[in-house]
């Protein structure tokens, strides 16, 4: 085998484990991801990016959830936030709940609001537990 080849694969192997490195060290502040309760209290995080949810239930309508971000989380709104509910709290939630933003993202807060979609008469209380992931 060629000294010269097994060195210049090795040197880029080297880079390339370097690149990849940095990018996933990089990759953890990309993105912020949380568990809301139906309550609007935090039950998890990725790190502490969320200051606190502001929650309210309108009956029969929809619940909303502002999540106000820790300042310097981000230096402009994030680029991209999704919801989606996760606990079934019965089959209304798990046939009609839904989770979604109820804003455009904003570089302080994301609202997010929990409905229960297509379902026939009086929905009642609509609050559901959530999970929320951004990407600056």
């Amino acid at each position: 085998m060629n000294p010269s080849k097994i060195f210049k694969n090795v040197g880029i192997l080297t880079a390339l484990s370097i690149s990849c490195t940095v990018l996933s060290a990089n990759a953890g502040d990309a993105y912020f991801t949380a568990s809301i309760s139906k309550e609007g209290k935090v039950l998890s995080q990725s790190s502490e990016w969320i200051d606190s949810v502001k929650y309210s239930s309108q009956k029969d309508w929809f619940a909303t959830y502002e999540i106000n971000v820790k300042p310097d989380t981000y230096q402009q709104a994030p680029a991209f936030c999704s919801a989606s509910t996760t606990a079934s709290g019965g089959e209304d939630d798990l046939l009609h709940g839904v989770a979604k933003l109820g804003a455009a993202p904003k570089q302080d807060r994301i609202t997010v609001i929990t409905s229960h979609i297509g379902k026939k008469g009086p929905s009642g209380d609509t609050s559901q537990n959530f999970m929320l992931i951004c990407f600056k």
